[in-house]
């Protein structure tokens, strides 16, 4: 839903074209699968059960805010790819934040940083790192750069559905059908949201 009003913010870009009445009424049906997935959490009927209602809405809010984070990211990365900014190029800055709070919060711990110097499981930590956090960071990147925006668009609308099949393969984390069942409502109307947006987009050409 954050990309309805991001795309009005994004500097340099075409303004969108006018939202259409069937793309209202999809962004309603969007709201109502947040509601859902929001009373799924409050309700402690997901995977992770009954909570304590401050920890629940923490989690919801913190959802809320990574979801908008995405958003801004995939939108600016696709910019600044048509720009002709390499993915790589990309991918070099984008863990500047992460290491200086990274930093910030051993800084404040009460071993500093001589517990990270000091052991000797360093370079797996690096290595593990790189190979799964480093890695898949930069094919997402290029897989950005070289997909159509209606198709990150699918993608980043169905990871949820794909990320709690993953986990049910793994096993070692409890799963709720009531969750299932709000990512495959929300992740359907998404899609349903961007099909929406390509035909308004091709209207307002073809006008």
């Amino acid at each position: 839903m954050s990309v309805v009003w991001i795309d009005r913010l994004v500097p340099g870009a075409t303004p969108p074209a006018p939202r259409s009445r069937a793309e209202r009424r999809v962004h309603l049906g969007l709201l109502a699968a947040i509601a859902v997935a929001i009373a799924v959490a409050l309700g402690g009927v997901s995977g992770a059960g009954q909570q304590p209602l401050s920890v629940a809405a923490l989690g919801v809010v913190l959802a809320i805010c990574g979801g908008i984070s995405i958003s801004v990211n995939t939108l600016l990365c696709r910019q600044l790819n048509d720009a002709g900014v390499d993915p790589a190029a990309l991918v070099s800055v984008r863990f500047i934040g992460t290491v200086a709070l990274a930093a910030a919060l051993v800084g404040r711990s009460r071993q500093g940083f001589s517990v990270v110097f000091s052991t000797g499981e360093i370079t797996a930590v690096l290595g593990a790192a790189l190979l799964l956090i480093v890695f898949p960071v930069y094919v997402n990147q290029v897989g950005i750069s070289l997909a159509s925006p209606l198709t990150v668009r699918v993608v980043l609308a169905l990871g949820p559905v794909v990320i709690f099949l993953l986990q049910r393969v793994e096993g070692r984390l409890s799963s709720s059908p009531y969750s299932l069942v709000s990512a495959i409502l929300y992740g359907s109307l998404a899609i349903s949201s961007a099909l929406t947006r390509r035909r308004a987009i091709r209207a307002a050409v073809l006008a």
